[in-house]
């Protein structure tokens, strides 16, 4: 796992209910999703 991507699942697990990661294998860049009832607040990758 690359350093941002890192920092970033340990922001996420430590974030609150509602926080959903997704780390998809198959997909370039794989992605960290922020869920919430609203839907995607934002979305990070480790490419970028």
């Amino acid at each position: 796992m690359t350093a941002p991507a890192t920092r970033a699942f340990r922001l996420l697990s430590r974030a609150p209910y509602g926080w959903i990661i997704s780390l998809p294998e198959q997909d370039r860049p794989r992605e960290l999703l922020q869920v919430a009832p609203g839907g995607i607040l934002s979305l990070a990758s480790d490419e970028g």
